[in-house]
């Protein structure tokens, strides 16, 4: 949401000339490139860690079961490894 309305406000008209010289994109690209490339694909990793943090400070229980998948993972590319 906050992409399409950054491109269809035209939000975000920074280093317009540099952004149009380096991605051949006409002008108005500019704020698409600033507000998906940059800020959403920055923002999202980190919205990721900080919900999973308030999910397992709330759930601790997961951890559990967090715990079992990663040793299954681990126990599973050991067994493949040695097949080799």
């Amino acid at each position: 949401m906050f992409v399409v309305s950054a491109y269809g406000n035209q939000w975000l008209q920074i280093m317009l000339e540099t952004v149009t010289r380096c991605t051949d994109e006409p002008a108005d690209y500019t704020s698409f490139f600033w507000a998906n490339n940059i800020l959403a694909e920055t923002g999202a990793p980190i919205a990721l860690m900080i919900i999973s943090y308030l999910v397992l400070s709330m759930l601790p229980e997961l951890q559990y079961y967090l715990q079992d998948v990663f040793l299954l993972v681990n126990h599973s590319r050991k067994r493949d490894r040695s097949d080799r």
